[in-house]
């Protein structure tokens, strides 16, 4: 038996995602797919556009025989620690030959050589580095600005996939994982691109449109199960969280924000000049942004004040080899031999039944699990303002079962 993995979002789930599915398989030569994905919230810092047990079940019907969560902490996180916890799941698996990811340049070797120099984060590039962070540079120009300064030219880092690649890279030798990388030049539109006339347009472009009724469903670039998936199901966006977001800025204002995950003292200085300025999340966030702070950041930073992630947790659950657990969002049927196996090597707890899971899991295992329960009620309490259904209970939410 062999698999490969996949750490994805699909959100929502598109044609180049179905292609990355099949290639996946093609090139790998594997039985079976296995993907984590990130749960109603997602590494930008933003609500996923639909939850997570439509998005688990579109995978199922694209080629999926396993979907479990990544848990919010490390989902919401900067692409280190967003690839450092999923890594970190897939290799305590114990049953997964090989992971599979996108890439702008779709060349293993040049991106293991990037991975590799900032591996060893030498003296002259920490120096560097800490000098053009001081100049005002974001973090990731700075970074890249310090690795042409050592002698590396490549623009890798430049673009999305190139920089989230290299930390999966980097963590699998983290881990000294034996899971095998591979990597598939990304298809179609660049991840920032809004234009739907490609064959393979962004997930941006498409939430886009989505969002803002710019084109019908049946004409965007969907596989038929996300179109009908997607049909009369409310689409959520940051603006949808600005009363909570607000409301949390305000209660926390005196004693400032620098106990939550990603913010600075720099940042919460400027919460704290700016907020009677607040009028949504998305705003906010532009009025914030500085050469500094990027968007994405103060996105994720102000997701983590608005969700109460305190740094001193999270500096817990990323310690070492990561807390963890195996949370099953849904699975084919005919993947049997799949979960058995799992059952029999996994180093990690698997969680199928919510209420069975406080039996079976650490003390930190626990906590973690509730805050993505909490999490995914406020998620649920959000949409269901816009549909006027019941709060659905995560914790009797039944796992989503694809028959052959």
């Amino acid at each position: 038996m062999t698999s490969v993995g996949i750490i994805a979002e699909y959100n929502p789930l598109h044609n180049g995602h179905v292609y990355h599915i099949q290639e996946a398989k093609k090139r790998t030569g594997a039985d079976y797919v296995v993907v984590l994905m990130s749960g109603n919230f997602v590494q930008r810092g933003a609500p996923a556009i639909v939850d997570k047990y439509i998005r688990t079940k579109a995978a199922l019907l694209e080629g999926a025989d396993l979907v479990i969560e990544l848990p919010s902490y490390y989902a919401t996180s900067s692409a280190q620690y967003f690839a450092r916890g999923a890594v970190s799941i897939f290799h305590k698996m114990g049953i997964l030959d090989f992971l599979c990811f996108s890439s702008e340049c779709g060349d293993l070797s040049s991106l293991s050589y990037v991975a590799s120099l900032l591996e060893k984060e030498s003296i002259p590039f920490q120096h560097s580095l800490h000098l053009f962070l001081k100049k005002g540079c974001s973090f990731p120009m700075a970074r890249n600005l310090a690795l042409q300064s050592i002698g590396c030219s490549s623009p890798l880092l430049s673009y999305p996939n190139n920089l989230l690649a290299i930390e999966y890279l980097q963590a699998l030798h983290y881990f000294k994982s034996s899971i095998r990388p591979v990597t598939m030049k990304r298809m179609g539109a660049s991840y920032h691109d809004l234009s739907l006339s490609t064959l393979y347009p962004s997930a941006t472009g498409i939430r886009n449109s989505l969002q803002c009724s710019l084109s019908p469903i049946e004409d965007l670039a969907l596989p038929l199960s996300s179109k009908n998936l997607l049909k009369d199901t409310p689409f959520l966006s940051s603006d949808d969280f600005s009363s909570l977001l607000f409301y949390q800025l305000l209660m926390n204002r005196e004693e400032g924000f620098t106990s939550y995950v990603d913010v600075s003292l720099a940042l919460s200085k400027r919460i704290q000049k700016n907020l009677n300025s607040f009028l949504s999340f998305t705003q906010f966030c532009h009025l914030l942004k500085t050469k500094e702070l990027t968007f994405t950041r103060i996105s994720r930073s102000l997701l983590h004040i608005m969700f109460g992630m305190r740094k001193e947790m999270f500096l817990q659950l990323t310690e070492d080899t990561m807390t963890n657990y195996i949370r099953i969002l849904g699975f084919r049927k005919n993947s049997s031999v799949l979960l058995t196996c799992l059952k029999k090597k996994s180093q990690l707890p698997i969680i199928s039944k919510l209420a069975d899971a406080k039996n079976y899991l650490g003390k930190k295992e626990q906590a973690l699990l509730l805050e993505d329960i909490r999490i995914s009620h406020i998620y649920e309490s959000i949409k269901t303002s816009k549909t006027g259904q019941p709060i659905q209970n995560e914790c009797t939410r039944p796992l989503i079962v694809l028959s052959p």
